[in-house]
């Protein structure tokens, strides 16, 4: 009887032994799933970041891209109008009988006008970059004549001359300016408006009556 139950007890203790190696063998494979299953979410989120932040750089290379693309039209198209030039040359086509006290000298026959700056038919030059001009102006007057004339800037005398022909000649006088103008400020000849005026300008093949004007020098 009592070689029965220690053979039972026996028995008993290795099913109980094969019981717990089996318990702590399936913990074992639980906890190996869940870090499995852990580790699989850590992956699947460092995978998403990442691509988040290639997207993000990817977005700000395209911007920055746009940027230097804007920033290189710029550039070309600076440069392209800093090569179209600014000047122009322009004479009276006739006589101005009796043009009297201060009066607008209207140069109407434009052998050049760079970038349009020159309205021939108000006589008057427009800036349309700020810089240093250089203008120059040539008045011929006709026999017994005094013609006093002005370059005007924004209502401003900046230069003079005054053509005297007696005896029964013609003559010229001309002024050469250099000024600093800002954009859209203007400049134009005219009579004095001061001083007495007398005969008649003198505009033929022989002798022309002329305004010019360039850019110097663009002030940034």
């Amino acid at each position: 009887m009592t070689m029965g139950v220690s053979s039972n007890e026996h028995h008993d203790d290795i099913l109980k032994r094969i019981n717990n190696i089996e318990m702590k063998i399936m913990n074992e494979q639980s906890d190996r799933h869940t870090e499995l299953s852990f580790l699989k979410k850590e992956l699947e989120s460092t995978k998403i970041s990442l691509t988040d932040k290639v997207n993000l750089q990817a977005s700000r290379i395209s911007a920055l891209e746009f940027i230097l693309q804007q920033k290189e039209t710029e550039c070309k198209r600076k440069r392209t109008k800093d090569l179209t030039p600014i000047g122009f040359y322009a004479y009276m086509s006739t006589y101005n009988y009796n043009p009297g006290q201060n009066s607008k000298l209207i140069f109407d026959n434009v052998i050049f006008n760079g970038n349009g700056s020159y309205d021939s038919a108000e006589g008057t030059f427009t800036a349309k970059t700020r810089g240093v001009y250089i203008f120059s102006y040539s008045v011929v007057a006709s026999a017994n004549s005094d013609i006093p004339t002005e370059i005007v800037k924004n209502g401003v005398v900046i230069g003079s001359t005054f053509t005297n022909s007696y005896y029964g000649y013609t003559s010229t006088s001309s002024t050469t300016v250099v000024v600093y103008m800002e954009q859209n400020e203007s400049c134009f000849i005219r009579t004095s408006s001061t001083a007495a005026v007398t005969g008649n300008i003198y505009s033929t093949t022989l002798g022309r009556t002329s305004f010019s004007g360039w850019l110097l020098q663009v002030a940034y």
